[in-house]
């Protein structure tokens, strides 16, 4: 009979399943990925501010009226801090929609383009959905606020797995 030895020597019957293919994949349960198009709510000197961090790949409509320079577009999760991501985007000339290639952590969106060229930026804000089997709301504001703000970031860490944050990217647990 087939089976694995325990601690003690003794043979225990292996309750493991065997199949033809190890290939024959199954369904991981996860939900799908739910993506939210984020739009500034204001823009001061070429820095658009969507208003709070998202976990988000980049989106512009881009208005090119040469061919061949570029724009970029550097991400900020705090205004006047580092970078949390920077994409190079070649022009091409005419009207075209970019979308970013990967994950990054923003609040603030400054772009560096050329004379001429029209930038319409936004977030696709990206996580797993959850179900929302409650609330909270008290008569004090700031608690209220808080509250808000760790539901927000429990969203924005959520991507497939636990995150420390969504710019950093390292699994907790």
């Amino acid at each position: 009979s087939r089976g694995v030895y325990d601690a003690t020597e003794k043979i225990v019957p292996c309750r493991a399943k065997f199949t033809e293919n190890i290939w024959h994949l199954l369904c991981a349960g996860l939900p799908a990925l739910r993506y939210e198009r984020i739009f500034p709510v204001s823009e001061r000197g070429g820095v658009f501010d969507f208003g709070r961090i998202y976990s988000c790949y980049l989106h512009a409509r881009i208005v090119s009226h040469s061919e061949g320079g570029s724009l970029v577009f550097e991400c900020f999760e705090k205004e006047g801090y580092f970078c949390t991501r920077r994409e190079k985007v070649l022009l091409k000339r005419g009207t075209f929609e970019y979308d970013g290639a990967a994950l990054c952590s923003a609040r603030y969106v400054r772009i560096l383009a050329p004379e001429g060229t029209s930038v319409s930026p936004a977030l696709d804000f990206c996580r797993y959905p959850a179900e929302e089997t409650g609330f909270f709301e008290c008569s004090d504001g700031q608690l209220n606020e808080i509250y808000e703000a760790c539901r927000h970031a429990s969203a924005i860490c959520r991507q497939g797995c636990h995150l420390d944050s969504p710019f950093h990217q390292e699994a907790l647990g």
